[in-house]
Protein backbone atom coordinates (compact mmCIF):
# COMPACT_ATOMS: atom_id res chain seq x y z
CA UNK A 1 0.00 0.00 0.00
CA UNK A 2 2.77 2.45 0.80
CA UNK A 3 4.52 1.90 -2.57
CA UNK A 4 1.27 2.59 -4.45
CA UNK A 5 0.81 5.89 -2.60
CA UNK A 6 4.29 7.09 -3.62
CA UNK A 7 3.69 6.43 -7.37
CA UNK A 8 0.50 8.53 -7.37
CA UNK A 9 2.26 11.49 -5.77
CA UNK A 10 5.04 11.52 -8.37
CA UNK A 11 2.56 11.25 -11.22
CA UNK A 12 0.53 14.15 -9.90
CA UNK A 13 3.63 16.20 -9.44
CA UNK A 14 4.65 15.49 -13.03
CA UNK A 15 1.30 16.65 -14.41
CA UNK A 16 1.39 19.78 -12.28
CA UNK A 17 4.80 20.70 -13.61
CA UNK A 18 3.77 20.02 -17.20
CA UNK A 19 0.63 22.11 -16.75
CA UNK A 20 2.56 25.06 -15.31
CA UNK A 21 5.12 24.93 -18.10
CA UNK A 22 2.40 24.85 -20.77
CA UNK A 23 0.59 27.74 -19.19
CA UNK A 24 3.82 29.71 -19.03
CA UNK A 25 4.70 28.91 -22.64
CA UNK A 26 1.21 29.78 -23.81
CA UNK A 27 1.29 33.06 -21.90
CA UNK A 28 4.75 33.84 -23.28
CA UNK A 29 3.71 32.90 -26.82
CA UNK A 30 0.56 34.99 -26.74
CA UNK A 31 2.21 38.06 -25.29
CA UNK A 32 5.24 37.69 -27.50
CA UNK A 33 3.12 37.65 -30.66
CA UNK A 34 0.39 40.17 -29.68
CA UNK A 35 1.09 43.91 -29.32
CA UNK A 36 -1.18 46.22 -27.38
CA UNK A 37 -1.63 49.52 -29.26
CA UNK A 38 -3.30 52.88 -28.78
CA UNK A 39 -5.86 53.81 -31.42
CA UNK A 40 -8.36 56.39 -32.57
CA UNK A 41 -11.68 55.81 -34.30
CA UNK A 42 -12.38 57.77 -37.50
CA UNK A 43 -15.71 59.49 -37.59
CA UNK A 44 -17.93 59.04 -40.64
CA UNK A 45 -18.08 62.74 -41.55
CA UNK A 46 -16.91 65.00 -44.35
CA UNK A 47 -13.99 67.31 -43.80
CA UNK A 48 -14.35 71.03 -44.52
CA UNK A 49 -10.91 72.17 -45.52
CA UNK A 50 -9.81 75.47 -44.00
CA UNK A 51 -6.75 77.64 -43.91
CA UNK A 52 -5.69 80.45 -41.60
CA UNK A 53 -3.65 83.10 -43.37
CA UNK A 54 -2.46 86.61 -42.65
CA UNK A 55 -4.09 89.44 -44.55
CA UNK A 56 -3.89 93.21 -44.80
CA UNK A 57 -6.85 95.57 -44.96
CA UNK A 58 -6.76 97.54 -48.23
CA UNK A 59 -9.14 100.17 -49.60
CA UNK A 60 -11.38 98.94 -52.43
CA UNK A 61 -10.16 101.88 -54.55
CA UNK A 62 -7.18 104.17 -54.14
CA UNK A 63 -7.58 107.78 -55.24
CA UNK A 64 -4.52 109.91 -55.88
CA UNK A 65 -4.84 113.43 -54.51
CA UNK A 66 -3.01 115.75 -56.93
CA UNK A 67 -2.51 119.50 -57.16
CA UNK A 68 -4.02 121.30 -60.17
CA UNK A 69 -2.04 124.49 -59.51
CA UNK A 70 1.34 125.50 -58.16
CA UNK A 71 1.54 126.88 -54.63
CA UNK A 72 2.47 126.25 -51.03
CA UNK A 73 0.46 124.13 -48.60
CA UNK A 74 -1.37 126.54 -46.31
CA UNK A 75 -3.59 124.19 -44.26
CA UNK A 76 -3.96 120.43 -43.73
CA UNK A 77 -7.56 119.99 -42.63
CA UNK A 78 -7.73 116.17 -42.44
CA UNK A 79 -4.69 114.20 -41.32
CA UNK A 80 -3.52 110.70 -42.25
CA UNK A 81 -5.86 108.00 -40.97
CA UNK A 82 -8.81 110.36 -40.60
CA UNK A 83 -12.06 110.15 -42.59
CA UNK A 84 -13.27 112.84 -44.98
CA UNK A 85 -16.82 113.05 -46.27
CA UNK A 86 -17.56 113.86 -49.90
CA UNK A 87 -16.68 117.50 -50.61
CA UNK A 88 -14.61 118.02 -47.45
CA UNK A 89 -11.44 120.04 -47.92
CA UNK A 90 -8.38 117.91 -47.22
CA UNK A 91 -5.62 120.44 -48.07
CA UNK A 92 -5.65 124.16 -48.85
CA UNK A 93 -2.97 125.71 -51.08
CA UNK A 94 -2.19 129.38 -50.43
CA UNK A 95 -4.97 131.18 -52.42
CA UNK A 96 -3.79 134.82 -52.19
CA UNK A 97 -2.18 135.13 -55.64
CA UNK A 98 -5.10 133.31 -57.23
CA UNK A 99 -7.58 135.52 -55.39
CA UNK A 100 -5.88 138.67 -56.77
CA UNK A 101 -5.85 137.29 -60.29
CA UNK A 102 -9.53 136.41 -60.00
CA UNK A 103 -10.38 139.94 -58.85
CA UNK A 104 -8.41 141.46 -61.75
CA UNK A 105 -10.17 139.31 -64.35
CA UNK A 106 -13.51 140.04 -62.69
CA UNK A 107 -12.83 143.81 -63.01
CA UNK A 108 -11.91 143.45 -66.69
CA UNK A 109 -15.06 141.47 -67.34
CA UNK A 110 -17.19 144.13 -65.68
CA UNK A 111 -15.52 146.87 -67.75
CA UNK A 112 -16.17 144.95 -70.96
CA UNK A 113 -19.77 144.43 -69.93
CA UNK A 114 -20.20 148.17 -69.23
CA UNK A 115 -18.75 149.04 -72.64
CA UNK A 116 -21.12 146.66 -74.33
CA UNK A 117 -24.13 147.92 -72.41
CA UNK A 118 -23.20 151.53 -73.25
CA UNK A 119 -22.85 150.61 -76.91
CA UNK A 120 -26.22 148.89 -76.86
CA UNK A 121 -27.93 151.89 -75.23
CA UNK A 122 -26.32 155.34 -75.21
CA UNK A 123 -23.92 154.93 -78.12
CA UNK A 124 -26.55 153.24 -80.23
CA UNK A 125 -28.96 156.12 -79.48
CA UNK A 126 -26.30 158.65 -80.35
CA UNK A 127 -25.57 156.83 -83.60
CA UNK A 128 -29.27 156.70 -84.36
CA UNK A 129 -29.63 160.46 -83.79
CA UNK A 130 -26.55 161.19 -85.88
CA UNK A 131 -27.93 159.01 -88.67
CA UNK A 132 -31.30 160.77 -88.56
CA UNK A 133 -29.61 164.17 -88.66
CA UNK A 134 -27.38 163.14 -91.56
CA UNK A 135 -30.42 161.80 -93.38
CA UNK A 136 -32.29 165.07 -92.94
CA UNK A 137 -29.27 167.06 -94.07
CA UNK A 138 -28.90 164.79 -97.08
CA UNK A 139 -32.54 165.19 -98.11
CA UNK A 140 -32.26 168.96 -97.73
CA UNK A 141 -29.08 169.09 -99.79
CA UNK A 142 -30.59 166.76 -102.37
CA UNK A 143 -33.57 169.08 -102.90
CA UNK A 144 -31.27 172.07 -103.28
CA UNK A 145 -29.07 170.13 -105.68
CA UNK A 146 -32.02 169.25 -107.92
CA UNK A 147 -33.27 172.88 -107.86
CA UNK A 148 -29.83 174.23 -108.76
CA UNK A 149 -29.53 171.58 -111.44
CA UNK A 150 -32.70 172.80 -113.12
CA UNK A 151 -31.59 176.43 -112.84
CA UNK A 152 -28.27 175.57 -114.41
CA UNK A 153 -30.05 173.83 -117.30
CA UNK A 154 -32.09 177.00 -117.81
CA UNK A 155 -28.85 178.96 -117.59
CA UNK A 156 -30.24 180.87 -114.68
CA UNK A 157 -27.09 180.30 -112.60
CA UNK A 158 -23.45 180.01 -113.34
CA UNK A 159 -21.47 176.82 -113.58
CA UNK A 160 -19.46 177.67 -110.49
CA UNK A 161 -22.60 178.16 -108.41
CA UNK A 162 -23.96 174.78 -109.60
CA UNK A 163 -20.66 173.06 -108.86
CA UNK A 164 -20.70 174.42 -105.30
CA UNK A 165 -24.15 172.96 -104.76
CA UNK A 166 -23.05 169.66 -106.34
CA UNK A 167 -20.07 169.49 -103.94
CA UNK A 168 -22.30 170.07 -100.90
CA UNK A 169 -24.63 167.33 -102.14
CA UNK A 170 -21.75 164.84 -102.47
CA UNK A 171 -20.52 165.68 -98.97
CA UNK A 172 -24.00 165.19 -97.50
CA UNK A 173 -24.27 161.85 -99.32
CA UNK A 174 -20.98 160.58 -97.87
CA UNK A 175 -21.91 161.76 -94.39
CA UNK A 176 -25.21 159.89 -94.63
CA UNK A 177 -23.46 156.70 -95.68
CA UNK A 178 -20.98 157.05 -92.81
CA UNK A 179 -23.73 157.74 -90.28
CA UNK A 180 -25.67 154.74 -91.58
CA UNK A 181 -22.68 152.41 -91.24
CA UNK A 182 -21.97 153.76 -87.77
CA UNK A 183 -25.61 153.26 -86.81
CA UNK A 184 -25.74 149.75 -88.22
CA UNK A 185 -22.52 148.76 -86.43
CA UNK A 186 -24.30 149.26 -83.10
CA UNK A 187 -27.28 147.14 -84.05
CA UNK A 188 -27.41 143.44 -82.95
CA UNK A 189 -24.89 141.64 -85.15
CA UNK A 190 -23.17 144.89 -86.08
CA UNK A 191 -19.40 145.10 -86.16
CA UNK A 192 -19.01 147.26 -83.05
CA UNK A 193 -21.41 145.17 -80.99
CA UNK A 194 -19.76 142.00 -82.26
CA UNK A 195 -16.30 143.25 -81.23
CA UNK A 196 -17.52 144.33 -77.81
CA UNK A 197 -19.32 141.02 -77.30
CA UNK A 198 -16.14 139.14 -78.29
CA UNK A 199 -14.14 141.23 -75.83
CA UNK A 200 -16.65 140.48 -73.07
CA UNK A 201 -16.57 136.76 -73.90
CA UNK A 202 -12.77 136.69 -73.75
CA UNK A 203 -12.79 138.45 -70.38
CA UNK A 204 -15.38 136.01 -69.08
CA UNK A 205 -13.19 133.06 -70.08
CA UNK A 206 -10.24 134.61 -68.25
CA UNK A 207 -12.40 135.23 -65.19
CA UNK A 208 -13.70 131.64 -65.18
CA UNK A 209 -10.16 130.27 -65.53
CA UNK A 210 -9.02 132.43 -62.61
CA UNK A 211 -12.06 131.34 -60.60
CA UNK A 212 -11.29 127.68 -61.35
CA UNK A 213 -7.68 128.13 -60.23
CA UNK A 214 -8.96 129.75 -57.05
CA UNK A 215 -11.22 126.75 -56.44
CA UNK A 216 -8.26 124.43 -57.09
CA UNK A 217 -6.56 125.89 -54.01
CA UNK A 218 -8.89 123.61 -52.02
CA UNK A 219 -8.22 119.91 -52.57
CA UNK A 220 -11.49 118.16 -51.74
CA UNK A 221 -12.47 114.54 -51.15
CA UNK A 222 -14.43 113.19 -54.16
CA UNK A 223 -16.32 110.70 -51.94
CA UNK A 224 -16.31 109.42 -48.38
CA UNK A 225 -12.70 108.37 -47.99
CA UNK A 226 -9.93 107.76 -45.51
CA UNK A 227 -6.70 109.73 -45.91
CA UNK A 228 -4.07 107.01 -46.33
CA UNK A 229 -0.99 109.10 -47.12
CA UNK A 230 0.04 112.76 -47.33
CA UNK A 231 3.38 113.50 -48.98
CA UNK A 232 3.55 117.25 -48.25
CA UNK A 233 3.71 119.29 -45.05
CA UNK A 234 2.71 122.84 -44.20
CA UNK A 235 4.62 125.44 -46.20
CA UNK A 236 5.97 123.00 -48.79
CA UNK A 237 5.75 123.94 -52.46
CA UNK A 238 3.70 121.71 -54.76
CA UNK A 239 3.70 121.83 -58.54
CA UNK A 240 0.66 121.57 -60.78
CA UNK A 241 -0.09 117.93 -61.55
CA UNK A 242 2.07 116.65 -58.71
CA UNK A 243 0.50 113.87 -56.55
CA UNK A 244 0.55 114.82 -52.89
CA UNK A 245 -1.57 112.15 -51.20
CA UNK A 246 -3.54 108.91 -51.45
CA UNK A 247 -7.17 108.45 -50.41
CA UNK A 248 -9.01 105.17 -49.93
CA UNK A 249 -12.71 104.73 -50.54
CA UNK A 250 -14.88 103.37 -47.72
CA UNK A 251 -17.81 101.85 -49.59
CA UNK A 252 -16.70 98.43 -48.30
CA UNK A 253 -13.86 96.83 -46.32
CA UNK A 254 -11.51 94.57 -48.30
CA UNK A 255 -8.60 92.39 -47.24
CA UNK A 256 -5.74 91.20 -49.43
CA UNK A 257 -4.75 87.61 -48.59
CA UNK A 258 -1.79 85.70 -50.02
CA UNK A 259 -2.44 81.97 -50.16
CA UNK A 260 0.05 79.15 -50.71
CA UNK A 261 -0.56 77.74 -54.19
CA UNK A 262 -1.05 74.26 -52.73
CA UNK A 263 -4.26 75.52 -51.12
CA UNK A 264 -5.26 77.99 -53.83
CA UNK A 265 -8.67 76.28 -54.17
CA UNK A 266 -9.58 78.00 -50.89
CA UNK A 267 -9.02 81.36 -52.56
CA UNK A 268 -11.74 80.91 -55.19
CA UNK A 269 -14.47 83.54 -55.49
CA UNK A 270 -17.33 82.80 -53.11
CA UNK A 271 -15.28 81.03 -50.43
CA UNK A 272 -16.55 82.13 -46.98
CA UNK A 273 -14.10 83.56 -44.46
CA UNK A 274 -13.83 84.58 -40.83
CA UNK A 275 -11.72 87.66 -40.06
CA UNK A 276 -10.32 88.88 -36.78
CA UNK A 277 -7.60 91.24 -35.63
CA UNK A 278 -4.51 89.22 -34.83
CA UNK A 279 -4.36 88.64 -31.08
CA UNK A 280 -8.09 89.30 -30.58
CA UNK A 281 -9.95 86.23 -31.91
CA UNK A 282 -13.06 86.98 -29.83
CA UNK A 283 -14.05 89.86 -32.17
CA UNK A 284 -14.78 88.40 -35.61
CA UNK A 285 -16.29 89.57 -38.89
CA UNK A 286 -17.79 87.49 -41.67
CA UNK A 287 -16.61 87.87 -45.23
CA UNK A 288 -16.30 86.19 -48.58
CA UNK A 289 -13.72 86.02 -51.40
CA UNK A 290 -14.84 88.50 -54.08
CA UNK A 291 -11.81 88.57 -56.37
CA UNK A 292 -8.86 86.40 -57.29
CA UNK A 293 -5.82 88.01 -58.83
CA UNK A 294 -5.18 86.54 -62.28
CA UNK A 295 -1.45 86.00 -61.81
CA UNK A 296 0.46 84.16 -59.11
CA UNK A 297 3.71 85.21 -57.50
CA UNK A 298 5.95 82.46 -58.86
CA UNK A 299 8.91 83.49 -56.71
CA UNK A 300 6.93 83.10 -53.50
CA UNK A 301 4.57 80.38 -54.68
CA UNK A 302 1.43 82.25 -53.64
CA UNK A 303 -1.85 83.44 -55.14
CA UNK A 304 -3.60 86.60 -54.01
CA UNK A 305 -7.31 86.81 -53.24
CA UNK A 306 -9.47 89.72 -52.06
CA UNK A 307 -11.89 89.11 -49.19
CA UNK A 308 -14.73 91.60 -48.63
CA UNK A 309 -16.54 91.97 -45.32
CA UNK A 310 -20.30 91.51 -45.38
CA UNK A 311 -20.63 94.75 -43.40
CA UNK A 312 -18.30 97.75 -43.42
CA UNK A 313 -16.58 98.74 -40.19
CA UNK A 314 -14.37 101.65 -39.17
CA UNK A 315 -12.37 99.35 -36.86
CA UNK A 316 -10.46 97.81 -39.76
CA UNK A 317 -8.54 100.68 -41.31
CA UNK A 318 -6.30 100.17 -44.37
CA UNK A 319 -2.95 98.78 -43.31
CA UNK A 320 -4.37 96.74 -40.41
CA UNK A 321 -2.96 93.21 -40.26
CA UNK A 322 -5.66 90.60 -39.65
CA UNK A 323 -6.05 86.84 -39.50
CA UNK A 324 -8.29 85.28 -42.14
CA UNK A 325 -9.70 81.76 -41.96
CA UNK A 326 -10.89 80.53 -45.35
CA UNK A 327 -13.37 77.66 -45.18
CA UNK A 328 -14.23 75.37 -48.10
CA UNK A 329 -17.83 75.63 -49.31
CA UNK A 330 -18.20 71.85 -49.80
CA UNK A 331 -16.93 68.96 -47.64
CA UNK A 332 -14.07 66.84 -48.94
CA UNK A 333 -13.64 63.07 -48.76
CA UNK A 334 -10.83 63.25 -46.23
CA UNK A 335 -10.09 62.77 -42.55
CA UNK A 336 -8.23 64.76 -39.95
CA UNK A 337 -5.68 62.63 -38.06
CA UNK A 338 -3.06 63.53 -35.43
CA UNK A 339 0.37 63.67 -37.01
CA UNK A 340 1.69 61.06 -34.51
CA UNK A 341 -0.51 58.42 -36.21
CA UNK A 342 1.06 58.97 -39.65
CA UNK A 343 4.16 57.00 -40.63
CA UNK A 344 6.09 55.70 -43.63
CA UNK A 345 6.70 52.20 -44.92
CA UNK A 346 9.16 51.47 -47.70
CA UNK A 347 9.18 55.15 -48.59
CA UNK A 348 5.37 55.41 -48.76
CA UNK A 349 3.27 57.54 -46.44
CA UNK A 350 0.36 55.87 -44.72
CA UNK A 351 -1.38 54.79 -41.53
CA UNK A 352 -1.79 51.50 -39.70
CA UNK A 353 -5.30 50.15 -39.24
CA UNK A 354 -6.77 47.10 -37.52
CA UNK A 355 -8.33 44.28 -39.52
CA UNK A 356 -9.33 40.99 -37.87
CA UNK A 357 -6.96 41.62 -34.99
CA UNK A 358 -3.96 42.30 -37.22
CA UNK A 359 -2.13 45.44 -38.32
CA UNK A 360 -2.67 46.56 -41.92
CA UNK A 361 -0.83 49.42 -43.67
CA UNK A 362 -2.89 51.77 -45.88
CA UNK A 363 -1.29 54.36 -48.12
CA UNK A 364 -2.62 57.91 -47.83
CA UNK A 365 -1.90 61.32 -49.35
CA UNK A 366 -1.15 64.22 -47.06
CA UNK A 367 -2.95 67.55 -47.19
CA UNK A 368 -2.56 70.65 -45.10
CA UNK A 369 -1.33 70.55 -41.54
CA UNK A 370 -2.79 72.47 -38.65
CA UNK A 371 -3.00 72.55 -34.89
CA UNK A 372 -5.85 70.01 -34.98
CA UNK A 373 -4.00 67.49 -37.11
CA UNK A 374 -3.18 66.52 -40.68
CA UNK A 375 -5.64 66.14 -43.55
CA UNK A 376 -5.26 62.67 -45.12
CA UNK A 377 -6.96 61.12 -48.12
CA UNK A 378 -7.02 57.44 -48.90
CA UNK A 379 -8.98 54.21 -48.51
CA UNK A 380 -10.31 55.21 -45.09
CA UNK A 381 -13.85 55.25 -43.74
CA UNK A 382 -15.76 56.15 -40.63
CA UNK A 383 -15.56 53.65 -37.75
CA UNK A 384 -12.10 52.45 -38.81
CA UNK A 385 -9.47 52.17 -36.06
CA UNK A 386 -6.19 53.93 -36.81
CA UNK A 387 -3.23 52.76 -34.74
CA UNK A 388 -0.20 54.37 -33.22
CA UNK A 389 2.57 53.13 -35.55
CA UNK A 390 5.32 52.29 -33.04
CA UNK A 391 6.51 48.63 -33.38
CA UNK A 392 3.94 47.59 -35.96
CA UNK A 393 4.50 45.44 -39.05
CA UNK A 394 2.23 44.01 -41.72
CA UNK A 395 -0.03 41.26 -40.32
CA UNK A 396 1.21 41.60 -36.76
CA UNK A 397 -1.31 40.50 -34.16
CA UNK A 398 -2.52 43.38 -32.06
CA UNK A 399 -4.87 44.07 -29.23
CA UNK A 400 -6.56 47.42 -28.94
CA UNK A 401 -6.19 49.09 -25.61
CA UNK A 402 -9.43 49.53 -23.83
CA UNK A 403 -8.23 52.95 -22.73
CA UNK A 404 -8.34 54.76 -26.06
CA UNK A 405 -6.36 57.90 -26.68
CA UNK A 406 -9.40 59.65 -28.17
CA UNK A 407 -12.24 59.34 -30.57
CA UNK A 408 -10.90 61.86 -33.03
CA UNK A 409 -13.58 63.99 -34.55
CA UNK A 410 -13.50 66.39 -37.41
Amino acid sequence: MKRTHKRITKRQLFFVVITVVCIFLLYFFIHKRTTSVTFIVLQDAGYYASLIATGEVVPPERIHLAAQITGRVQYIHIKEGEIADSGDTVITIDPRDYQLEYERTLARERSALIRLEQAQTRTRREAELAYSKAEEEYKKTEREYKRQQNLYKDRAISLSAFENTETEYSIAQRQLESAKLHYESYQPGGIEITLLEADLHENRIERRAAQLNLEYTKLRAPARVRVLLLERELGELVQAGEPIGILGTLDRTEIEVRIDQRFSRLGLVGTPADIWISGDPERKWNGRVVERKPRADAARGVRTSIVALEETTDELVPGTVVSVQLIAKEPESAHLIPETFITTKNGETGVWTEENGRATFIRVSIGQRGESGVVVRGDLSGGMSVLKPAGLSEGKRISLRMEKESDYEI
